[in-house]
């Protein structure tokens, strides 16, 4: 299962790199209409896990408030439900500010 879901966020960390790459970024309605929930997920730990690299200094608040807080997917959730129009990284990424500055 650990090996699974490793290989998931793997690839949705790659799939978002790629997506910066090309300048295109998965917008909040793709992500609720085009994944099911645990494609949602594995997409999400890409997103987190790609932020906790690039923000080395606060990779473990965001460990924290990510992985190890229950009110985190459904505030994630949330704002993206709120702001479909918006890229989901840039949704996650503004969360993470929000928790843990920088």
């Amino acid at each position: 299962m650990l090996i699974r879901c490793l290989r998931a966020s793997f690839a949705a960390g790659l799939a978002l790199a790629f997506s910066v790459s090309e300048g295109y970024a998965l917008t909040g309605t793709e992500f609720m209409q085009k994944m099911n929930k645990d494609q949602r997920g594995a997409y999400l730990d890409g997103v987190v896990e790609t932020l906790m690299y690039v923000k080395k200094d606060s990779s473990d608040c965001i460990l924290k408030w990510y992985y190890e807080t229950d009110a985190s997917a459904a505030e994630v959730v949330g704002f993206i439900n709120a702001n479909l129009e918006l890229p989901v990284s840039g949704i996650v990424s503004v969360l993470v500010k929000r928790h843990c500055g920088g």
